[in-house]
């Protein structure tokens, strides 16, 4: 592998960080609380996000190791300083939208759940009216009054 194709990994890498955080930030805005086929197509596409980049580190690790035995030029040293700064600012900012992504998303449970509560409330409730005579008809039921 070329100097130049490594780079060209580095940089690939570099996009689907970018991407990841595209795809947080598209969540974060987008997403409603009645919306579950958002949460499923974001969950599909920052899994299959996280498999390239596991490709892209293995790949990394496996050029890494050729480029110990051969020297990297000044200006592919700097070009990996550069990357290595980038991504690790795109990281930490992943780390915090990952964390405003749970948030919203425990908040959404938390809403669900309050919504359950009430709704099986109102069902306790409007038993308490039904009739126990469940097995008379209508009109025995109004003889017998």
């Amino acid at each position: 592998m070329t100097e130049k194709e490594f780079e060209s990994l580095l940089k690939a890498r570099t996009k689907s960080l970018e991407y990841l955080r595209t795809l947080d930030l598209n969540f974060l805005k987008n997403h409603r609380r009645d919306d579950t086929e958002i949460l499923n197509r974001f969950e599909k596409f920052r899994e299959a996000s996280f498999r390239a980049l596991q490709l892209f580190d293995d790949q990394i690790t496996l050029y890494a190791s050729h480029f110990q035995s051969h020297p990297l030029s000044s200006a592919t040293k700097m070009f990996l300083q550069k990357e290595h700064q980038n991504q690790e600012l795109l990281v930490k900012e992943l780390i915090q939208l990952d964390q405003d992504v749970m948030k919203k998303i425990e908040a959404i449970n938390i809403d669900i759940l309050r919504d359950l509560k009430a709704s099986e409330k109102n069902r306790a409730t409007l038993s308490k009216f039904k009739s126990t005579n469940q097995g008379i008809s209508g009109e025995e039921l109004d003889q017998s009054l």
